[in-house]
Formats: C-alpha cells, sequence, structure tokens
C-alpha cells in the first residue's frame, strides 16, 4: 500500500498516542507544535481518541493515556508468554533446518506473525507481509481446518481473491485439502500464497485447542532439495514437546 492511499487521521491519531505516552501529559498546543499539525486537527483527533475512551483529560485540558491500555496488554503479555514457551523449540528447527522459523497467531480472519527464527537468507523474504489470510497461508489453513463446518462454510462465502494458481478460493476443494491436514498434522501452502515460496505448519495446542501455529518458510526448490519429508519429522517431533 502507498503511503498515499493510508488514512492520514489514522496515522495522525497514532502519533498522537505516541506522543502521550512518553510524556507526562500534553496539552493542544503543545501537540500539535511536536507533531506540525494545525490546532482544530489536533483538537478534532484529541476528542474523537478521548470518545472512545483511549485518552483522558483533566480539567486543566492535559491529555492523558486512559487505563484502557491495560486491557491491551494482557493480548500481548498472552502472545509474549507464548513466544517464551515456544522459543527453544524455534530456535532448534531453525539449526535443524537452516530454515526460517515463524510462530503464528490467529485474530480476526488473519494470521499475526509475533515471531521469527531467521535461517538462511531468501529474497522472498523481504517482501513477506506480518500478516496473512487464512485460505493461502500454511499456518491459516490449519486453522481452517479446526473450524466447526458451519465456520468453514461460512468463512468460503466471502470472495477470495487468487494470489496465485495455485490459491484454493472455494469450500468444495478445501475440503480435501482439510482431510490431508488433519490426518497427517502438517499444512502446506506450496506457492499458494506467492509463486516460488513454500511453507509447511503444524498447531500449537493447549487442551487440544489450537493456539497458535509453528511453521518454516523457504523457497521451494531449497527445500525440496532438503526433503519435505526430513523437515516435516523435524516440525513434528519439536512442537511435540511444547503440546506434550
Amino acid at each position: 500500500m502507498s503511503r498515499e492511499e493510508l488514512n492520514k487521521s489514522v496515522l495522525n491519531a497514532a502519533k498522537i498516542i505516541d506522543l502521550i505516552s512518553q510524556n507526562e501529559g500534553l496539552g493542544i498546543s503543545e501537540i500539535a507544535k511536536q507533531l506540525n499539525l494545525p490546532k482544530t486537527s489536533a483538537f478534532r483527533l484529541l476528542k474523537t481518541l478521548e470518545s472512545a475512551g483511549l485518552l483522558i483529560q483533566d480539567c486543566e485540558e492535559t491529555y492523558y493515556l486512559s487505563y484502557k491500555f491495560l486491557s491491551y496488554q494482557v493480548g500481548v503479555n498472552a502472545d509474549q508468554n507464548l513466544i517464551h514457551k515456544c522459543l527453544p523449540v524455534l530456535k532448534n528447527l531453525s539449526k535443524l533446518t537452516g530454515e526460517t522459523v515463524n510462530l503464528t497467531v490467529h485474530r480476526a480472519d488473519k494470521m499475526y506473525n509475533i515471531y521469527s527464527e531467521i535461517g538462511e537468507f531468501y529474497a522472498l523474504q523481504s517482501n513477506l507481509a506480518p500478516e496473512s489470510d487464512l485460505y493461502c497461508s500454511s499456518s491459516g489453513k490449519m486453522v481452517l481446518s479446526y473450524m466447526s463446518e458451519e465456520q468453514l462454510q461460512a468463512y468460503f462465502t466471502q470472495k477470495l481473491t487468487p494470489r496465485t494458481i495455485h490459491t484454493i478460493t472455494n469450500y468444495e476443494a478445501f475440503l480435501e485439502e482439510k482431510k490431508k491436514i488433519l490426518s497427517t498434522g502438517i499444512s502446506y501452502d506450496k506457492e499458494e500464497y506467492e509463486y516460488g515460496l513454500t511453507c509447511l505448519s503444524v498447531p500449537v495446542l493447549a487442551q487440544n485447542t489450537l493456539i497458535a501455529t509453528i511453521g518454516i518458510s523457504g523457497p521451494t526448490t531449497r527445500l525440496a532439495y532438503k526433503n519435505f519429508e526430513k523437515i516435516e519429522q523435524f516440525l513434528l517431533k519439536e512442537v511435540a514437546k511444547i503440546n506434550s
């Protein structure tokens, strides 16, 4: 997405939050000055953030972050605890395979990469976004496989754009994929997100509930040379240490 397509108001609101978080409260004039914003624009953004419960204003018209930010910390802390728990496995998998190993979580029909143990370099690596859709990523396909039939059908009612000729975008085609994923415990993105890139993932479970995925990504030819079956064995064996 180009800078022209970004929502400037949202970006400025984020800058206000960042600025206030670094200070013991600020007034409108100081915020407008430091961010080089018209005072009227700063006022409108501040009132919007206050209305959303993200800022509070005292009697001297000084703005502070509200306690609502503490509720977001719970999710962040949970992810940090998950990273800490999985870190030895992530590092060992990268050492065993020489490839990048990703820890991803599911949030609102997206997969978010919360930690990567970087392996050998590949050109596509720099183009990969920290988030991906469920239908075209190995981690997302694992999440889809754990959904109920009703949830899965509902997901595939939306219009899904193929990223490559290999991308699965309809319910019936995915059902066959789901059978393989659940029987092997491994999901693949075989150049479904990006040509030349293959990823494979396994679930991280807590009381038989999927809470995250751990996956390996790399150039298709290099992973094939290293032997996919061998990489699968490494993944299953290492992640079993977390799931046990």
